[in-house]
Order: structure tokens, then sequence, then C-alpha cells
């Protein structure tokens, strides 16, 4: 599982931008990208349905849960 956060605002840009603090881009919220490297049982894999199961992806689901953002799933190469 790869899971990667950046913000290129400066700390003096940061009081002015809470969009980015709260993961918004202007009313749009932005989802959380994981990258996963499935067939890693049970940290990540695929279930008979095509979803993607395991302790790992369970973990992601919960902080975006949290953080009330959506989330885009890809597997890693």
């Amino acid at each position: 599982m790869a899971l990667h956060a950046c913000d290129r605002t400066k700390a003096s840009d940061e009081a002015s931008s809470e969009g980015a603090e709260n993961g918004k881009a202007g009313d749009e919220i932005l989802p959380l990208k994981v990258g996963l490297n499935v067939g890693n049982v049970p940290w990540q894999y695929e279930d008979e349905q095509g979803n993607y199961v395991g302790f790992e992806v369970d973990l992601v689901k919960l902080i975006a849960d949290r953080l009330e953002r959506p989330i885009e799933f890809a597997e890693l190469l």
C-alpha cells in the first residue's frame, strides 16, 4: 500500500488557504489516492466480486471516513 500526501503551501500561506488544510479545492472535496500491491493476502487483495479487501484497505477506509473524504484505489505495477 502506498499513501501519499502533498501540500505545496508555505507556512505563511496556510492561514489563508483553509481549503488545502481539509482536502478541499474550492467547493470540491478531493479524494485520498491510495496505491495497492494487490495479492498480498491478508493485507490487500481482491475478493470474488473484484472488491479490494484486507487489513490495509480497512485502515484506509477508516481514515477516509474520519476525514470525510472519498478514496481512489489504484493497483501498483
